[in-house]
């Protein structure tokens, strides 16, 4: 994964905290998808670096 790609999925979450507003169930559920699409990425890239 190119930088660029991790900063465009990182605002993508952070816009999407700022639109959510309250933090029930379904918005929880959402942001932990993006956060997991994130580390999932990152891990890959480490695993590629070992």
């Amino acid at each position: 994964m190119k930088p660029i790609v991790l900063q465009a999925q990182m605002k993508d979450l952070l816009a999407y905290l700022k639109l959510c507003g309250d933090l029930n169930k379904n918005n929880l559920i959402e942001i932990n998808k993006k956060v997991l699409k994130i580390l999932t990425e990152v891990t890959e890239n480490f695993d590629k670096i070992k």
